[in-house]
This record gives structure tokens, sequence and C-alpha cells, in this order.
């Protein structure tokens, strides 16, 4: 259903951004590491357990 979806994931994607905005901040103190550096990071480790999961379950077919 949309109604739940759509606010649910702009909430979910806004506290991500917060999160992710918070570690580029504290991680390296005096310098800042850009937050798209962070949301790349959390996507690739993702995007492996993904493919992780699509090639067991093709193994299972």
């Amino acid at each position: 259903d949309h109604r739940i979806l759509i606010p649910a994931s702009s909430l979910i994607g806004a506290s991500f951004l917060i999160l992710a905005d918070t570690l580029a901040r504290t991680l390296q103190a005096p310098q800042e590491i850009p937050v798209g550096v962070i949301t790349a990071l959390c996507r690739c480790r993702i995007h492996r357990k993904r493919q992780h999961w699509h090639q067991l379950s093709r193994r299972l077919l």
C-alpha cells in the first residue's frame, strides 16, 4: 500500500542520511568525509549480500 510505503521510505531514508552525515563528521574529526562515500560503502555491502543470496538461490534451483 503506497499510503504506508512512501512515508515510511522517506523517514527511513532521512534517518539513514542523518546517520551517514553524523558518521562522516565524526570518523575523522577535524576533516569531513563526503556523505556520498559513506552511503556508497553501505550500498556496496547491501549489493554484495544480495548477490550472494541470489547466487545461493540459483544453485538451489
